[in-house]
């Protein structure tokens, strides 16, 4: 399953199981990360929170992720049960979208310039490549970056769209 893909195929808990397990087994969510929020995941697999939970249920109770109420799920590792949670909270796609939007703005990349790599960004907020994909694609489809001819994304014009703020008559 592309995670990147607009349409998802998986719906079933157990298809959404398998995607999650060869995700962290692939490292895509590695050990002493968080994942996506159970919001993101329902976005992503176009299932409700229930789906989510069974899907979840067996890789908790294997000890491969642990939930922390109010902050999320983290990848845990089943050899080491008492290894403490990411010492931050976690980064959410919001996050990451809403921190790039306003380097766009403020000026700190410039237009036409090329956006960091994937993994230099994932690095940076310390989150897998799921996560920057997601805040890319949103931030893309909005205008506010360009895919260049090499297929690479650059940062947008100066024309970029603005956030539209009402005006009082």
């Amino acid at each position: 399953m592309d995670p990147t893909a607009s349409t998802p195929v998986t719906t079933s808990a157990a298809e959404i199981e398998k995607s999650l397990r060869a995700r962290l087994r692939d490292g895509t969510y590695a050990v002493g990360t968080w994942l996506p929020s159970l919001r993101e995941l329902t976005a992503e697999f176009a299932v409700t929170v229930p789906t989510i939970h069974r899907a979840l249920g067996p890789l908790r109770d294997e000890g491969l992720v642990i939930p922390i109420k109010t902050l999320g799920m983290y990848v845990g590792d089943p050899d080491q049960p008492d290894a403490p949670p990411p010492s931050t909270p976690p980064v959410r796609v919001m996050d990451v979208r809403k921190t790039l939007r306003a380097r766009l703005r403020d000026g700190t990349y410039p237009p036409g310039t090329q956006l960091p790599s994937l993994h230099d960004l994932c690095t940076e907020f310390s989150v897998g490549p799921h996560t920057v994909t997601t805040a890319l694609t949103h931030l893309h489809t909005r205008g506010h970056l360009i895919t260049g001819p090499d297929g690479s994304r650059l940062f947008a014009p100066p024309s970029m769209p603005r956030r539209r703020t009402s005006s009082a008559a």
